[in-house]
């Protein structure tokens, strides 16, 4: 069954799209695709708003768990506190082992002409106040690179207490005038890199929640049984193999300057850091639905074990050394055998002994979508939650047939100050802010 099936249409998203093998007119692409019925359009237009109307209902009651409002903290003030950097201690080290090159790094050593970082220190003093947060935030030249490493620094550090369910902290941050979240969600206040502001915490919550679903829903894609049984021995394509789940696992997973948003779907997949690299963006990678997903792998990267058997061989190596259970565990993680995945069938989410682990991992990224809504509306604006699921959808199944302005036949697009139907942001007033899409002929 989908996630919140008992709210959310997804009959309506998933019945709009089938499955094609090898498409001539995608170049040769497997993926999902738009049936163009009559009705369709208005379906997908039901879903998106349906979706965004339960997310926004989820928010505010979520939010009522929270005082209604919050002071804001003294720049000197301690916000991250020995409890808050205790619970986010091991996303901090992997943050300073995977972003080397723009993190201050007090472990840092060569290897050659290699640097390598494994970071165990507590931040520093300066990191846990609100003053590192909302001044680094507030204030970043393009030119002097020092500001630009602590922007870095606590655009990371705002991830991280997004994925750990710190809200309180993010919460007494957004009420000082001097910390402007929303103004940083999409990207920095420079050129490069692109699209690595905390709304990509989002962004990737929002597609493999979507794209797991969709596929949950057509069982021909991922179970035997039930390929057999409703396609009479015609070959259906394993899910796996689209350009959809291909995006979704790489956008989710691949390694990239500042991903720490990648962390909990690294988790669920069970996919190490580095065995997919993004070069650019994930969206850019012209082999996507053209093959299969384990030749994307960079070589290199062995078996990921689950808690069960971190569990298993340290029962066995305690036995055969004769070993207590605490030098056991420290020659495991010596070893760097340490529980990294989450679903027991490894690189198959859909498989039938995953459901469980699937529910919680779905449970987790409907959390994120309500987190960075209450966020959001903390700074006294809102997400287009219409737009952004029409263009996640695009997204995934938007190909082939894109028009000129990016988008394919069956969305539209356009611009204005105020339309109560389409994508607008009534707080905001950036231009790229106040466009809009839709699903064409959803009035059909």
């Amino acid at each position: 069954m989908a996630h919140q099936v008992h709210r959310l249409p997804w009959q309506s998203l998933s019945s709009a799209f089938g499955i094609i093998s090898r498409n001539h007119g995608d170049r040769e692409r497997t993926n999902l695709y738009f049936g163009n019925q009559p009705g369709q359009s208005r379906q997908l237009d039901h879903f998106a708003k349906e979706f965004a109307k339960t997310l926004e209902q989820c928010s505010e009651t979520e939010r009522l768990k929270y005082q209604p409002t919050y002071d804001p903290p003294q720049l000197d003030d301690i916000v991250i506190t020995a409890a808050i950097e205790k619970k986010i201690t091991r996303s901090l080290n992997q943050c300073r082992s995977n972003n080397i090159f723009h993190l201050r790094h007090r472990c840092a050593r060569r290897i050659g002409n290699a640097l390598k970082v494994d970071c165990t220190c507590p931040l520093l003093d300066i990191e846990k106040r609100a003053s590192f947060l909302v001044e680094s935030w507030r204030s970043c030249p393009q030119t002097c690179s020092s500001t630009r490493e602590n922007h870095h620094t606590s655009v990371e550090l705002i991830k991280i207490l997004i994925l750990h369910d710190e809200m309180e902290v993010l919460f007494r941050l957004c009420a000082s005038p001097d910390f402007d979240l929303a103004e940083n969600w999409w990207s920095f206040p420079y050129d490069r890199p692109q699209d690595y502001g905390w709304a990509e915490v989002m962004r990737s919550a929002l597609m493999a929640y979507i794209c797991l679903n969709v596929f949950f829903l057509k069982p021909e894609t991922y179970d035997p049984a039930a390929r057999e049984e409703n396609n009479a021995g015609i070959a259906v394509a394993d899910y796996r193999n689209t350009t959809s789940y291909q995006r979704t696992l790489f956008r989710c997973t691949a390694k990239t300057n500042l991903d720490t948003y990648t962390y909990p779907h690294r988790e669920f997949f069970g996919i190490a850091e580095g065995v997919y690299v993004a070069d650019y963006h994930w969206s850019h990678d012209q082999l996507l639905g053209l093959t299969a997903v384990e030749e994307r792998r960079q070589p290199g990267y062995g078996y990921v074990p689950t808690k069960e058997d971190v569990a298993r061989t340290r029962i066995l190596v305690c036995k055969a050394g004769k070993l207590p259970v605490e030098l056991g565990l420290e020659i495991l993680g010596f070893a760097g055998y340490v529980p990294a995945r989450r679903i027991p069938v490894a690189d198959d989410p859909l498989h039938k002994d995953n459901v469980d682990e699937l529910r919680i991992y779905l449970d987790h990224c409907w959390q994120l979508l309500v987190r960075c809504d209450m966020l959001m509306k903390s700074c006294g604006k809102s997400w287009d939650w219409y737009g952004e699921i029409t263009e996640c959808i695009m997204d995934l199944w938007g190909d082939p047939k894109i028009e000129a302005t990016g988008y394919p036949w069956w969305i539209e697009e356009g611009y204005s100050d105020w339309d109560e139907d389409f994508r607008h942001w009534p707080l905001n007033t950036d231009d790229h802010q106040k466009l809009w899409v839709r699903f064409k002929g959803y009035h059909d």
